[in-house]
């Protein structure tokens, strides 16, 4: 999760400067009013494609007893972490990146954190829908050799 994060802060810094090299606010203005319910959304959708997958893993587990999938289930928990701490992180950095303390003392500068943190937090919520989805397209193709 760490390694993951910082991944996507990079991604979130390098896309806040470019936006910043060709002047557009088009994503900090649309991130500080969506991200929230962007973040919300993501969990919503990947949450029923985790029902689908564990559905499929329950379905093959109870046909081979001798097959583990502790791990697989581990992670399916860790993905919902990593989301959840994505709408936190979203939340708090819009509240600080607003503060009034904090905004006197350095605007462009904490403009571009806020901006780089919430843009990496969106990179990273997408991320986990991706990473999700493949699991589903994997757990198919793996069923549907199976009747080969």
């Amino acid at each position: 999760m760490i390694k993951n994060g910082c991944v996507f802060l990079v991604l979130g810094f390098l896309m806040t400067g470019f936006c910043y090299l060709i002047k557009s606010d088009f994503l900090a203005t649309f991130l500080h009013q969506n991200i929230i319910s962007l973040t919300i959304t993501l969990i919503a959708i990947t949450s029923a494609v985790r029902a689908i997958i564990l559905s499929k893993l329950t379905e093959i587990k109870l046909s081979n007893k001798h097959i583990d999938f502790s791990e697989t289930f581990k992670e399916l928990k860790i993905s919902v972490y990593e989301q959840v701490a994505m709408i936190v992180i979203s939340i708090l950095t819009i509240a600080v990146g607003d503060s009034k303390l904090i905004i006197n003392n350095s605007v462009v500068t904490a403009f571009f954190i806020t901006n780089t943190i919430l843009t990496g937090a969106l990179f990273y919520s997408i991320y986990i829908l991706y990473d999700t989805a493949i699991a589903v397209i994997d757990i198919f193709i793996a069923l549907s050799k199976k009747g080969e």
